[in-house]
């Protein structure tokens, strides 16, 4: 029996049939923890893409809120200034002022 290069009394079949399950094991259960990782990474850039378009969707929903309060409030001023000048006019033409003979 021919032995095998790093062991002079055993045959490299021998070496390879006592050790392949336990190579086998080893490899499969690398590759499982490596998916394993890689499923939990794009679960968490998914969980932070999720996130960013959250924050993203109530700061839209903040800044609409915003603006329609200034919305609000300028036609509140355009509408007192409007009936201001309109009593004005009306003030002015019952008076008689302005008005040419």
């Amino acid at each position: 029996m021919k032995g095998c290069f790093f062991i002079s009394n055993i045959s490299c079949y021998e070496v390879a049939k006592d050790f392949s399950g336990s190579f086998i094991a080893v490899i499969i259960a690398f590759f499982s923890v490596k998916y394993a990782f890689k499923q939990i990474a794009t679960q968490h850039e998914n969980t932070i893409e999720a996130q960013k378009a959250e924050a993203k969707r109530n700061t839209r929903i903040e800044l609409f809120k915003d603006i329609g309060s200034l919305l609000e409030q300028s036609s509140s001023i355009i509408r007192d200034v409007s009936c201001y000048f309109l009593a004005k006019i009306i003030f002015k033409s019952s008076m008689g002022v302005g008005n040419k003979p």
